[in-house]
C-alpha cells in the first residue's frame, strides 16, 4: 500500500501534524472565541427579549385596564346624560303639548266636538223619525 510506504510515511505524518496543529490553534484562537461571543450575545438578546415581553405584557394589561375604566366612566356619564335628556325631553314635550293644546288645538278641538255633536244629533233625529219609541243611550 502506498500510504504505508516507509520512505514517504514520515514526511506525510510530519506535514499532517503541522497542518492539523496549525488548524487546531487557528480554530481555538480565532473561531471558537467568535462562536462563544456570538452565543453570549444571542443569550443576552434572548433574555432581554423575554424581559421586554414581560414588561410589554404588564404595560398592555395596565393600558387595557385604564381603557376599560375610561369606557365605564364614559358609559356612566352617557347614561346619566341620556337620563337627564329624557327627563328634560319629557318636561319640554309636556310644556309644548300643553301650549299646543291651549293655542293651536283648541279651535281644532272645538271643531271636532261640534262635528261629534252634529253626528250624534243627526243620528238622534234619524232614529226619532224612523222609530218614535227610540230612547237614546245614556
Amino acid at each position: 500500500m502506498p500510504q504505508l510506504d516507509l520512505l514517504t510515511f514520515l514526511p506525510q505524518f510530519t506535514w499532517f501534524a503541522i497542518f492539523f496543529t496549525l488548524f487546531y490553534f487557528r480554530v481555538v484562537t480565532v473561531f471558537l472565541p467568535k462562536i462563544a461571543a456570538t452565543l453570549k450575545v444571542r443569550k443576552k438578546v434572548k433574555e432581554q427579549n423575554a424581559r421586554d415581553r414581560a414588561t410589554v405584557g404588564e404595560e398592555t394589561q395596565q393600558e387595557v385596564a385604564n381603557f376599560e375604566k375610561i369606557l365605564k366612566n364614559n358609559l356612566n356619564t352617557t347614561q346619566k346624560a341620556l337620563a337627564g335628556d329624557r327627563a328634560a325631553f319629557s318636561k319640554a314635550s309636556e310644556k309644548v303639548f300643553v301650549e299646543l293644546n291651549n293655542t293651536a288645538l283648541t279651535p281644532a278641538n272645538e271643531v271636532y266636538l261640534e262635528a261629534i255633536a252634529d253626528t250624534v244629533l243627526a243620528e238622534h233625529v234619524l232614529h226619532e223619525i224612523c222609530d218614535p219609541n227610540f230612547k237614546p243611550a245614556a
